[in-house]
């Protein structure tokens, strides 16, 4: 998802061609995109598409940077970090507060918080459960802090609730109800290197398959699910927008 405007992709940055752009005409022109978009491209920069596709990094020219970021705003290209490390800038897990609103999920509360063990920053939004002195002790087994709100405002509410309390440069929103698997962070924090990116989401696929026919139809065909192959977030994408159940944010690009 892009935050605030950067014009100049990441110069360490490596690019991964999305599955439906094609090179044409003798590579000077490039299809893909969603919506589909058509580009012509000068033999300079035909040749630097091509090395791109090969896996070389964006490169500090600025018209190379350039270029590399219309190819990632239109969905013609996407991000790729695995070939860099942590002295590309990547935020560390030290950076990012996960934040959990709940409401009388004890069990599920305490299935995903399990999940949670390794990382340092966790808020638990208490929104005006039943029992709030059972979900505090929950939260208070794994470590995890907990805000308190006096009348339930629903997850959105809850989540503006922990977004305020969170001091760490990145927020991730979790449900209750979501099991983290282990790395689950791991492909997402990196992407927060490109100053533009203002969020990033996993994909949701369900925790366990249903024995039923509408369980499974569910599993198939989950809202929460926007499939396997990347995209950018925005109207007319592929992907045109996120569900909040698993979100990392920047938190400057948050509003707070």
């Amino acid at each position: 998802m892009s935050g605030p405007v950067d014009e100049l992709a990441p110069p360490r940055l490596r690019l991964r061609a999305d599955s439906g752009t094609r090179l044409l005409a003798g590579g000077s022109v490039l299809v893909g995109g969603s919506p589909v978009r058509v580009l012509r491209l000068t033999a300079a920069g035909a040749r630097q598409v091509v090395a791109w596709l090969c896996g070389a990094p964006v490169g500090d020219s600025v018209a190379a940077r350039r270029l590399a970021r219309r190819l990632l705003d239109t969905g013609i290209a996407h991000p790729d970090w695995s070939a860099c490390d942590g002295s590309d800038g990547f935020p560390g897990m030290g950076d990012v507060t996960v934040v959990i609103p709940v409401r009388d999920r004890l069990d599920e509360l305490d299935r995903c918080l399990a999940g949670l063990r390794d990382l340092p920053r966790v808020i638990v939004v208490d929104d005006a459960s039943s029992d709030p002195a059972a979900i505090a002790g929950i939260a208070s087994s794994y470590g995890a802090r907990v805000v308190r709100r006096a009348v339930n405002g629903g997850p959105g509410a809850a989540r503006n609730s922990g977004l305020a309390a969170a001091d760490t440069s990145l927020v991730a929103f979790l449900d209750s109800d979501c099991v983290p698997r282990p790395g689950w962070l791991d492909g997402l924090l990196p992407h927060f290197a490109d100053p533009a990116v203002g969020a990033v989401t996993p994909r949701i696929v369900p925790h366990q398959a249903g024995n039923g026919w509408l369980a499974r139809y569910e599993g198939a065909s989950s809202t929460l699910d926007m499939g396997a192959r990347p995209s950018i977030v925005r109207p007319g994408a592929r992907v045109s927008y996120v569900p909040g159940a698993a979100l990392v944010v920047r938190k400057s690009a948050a509003g707070t």
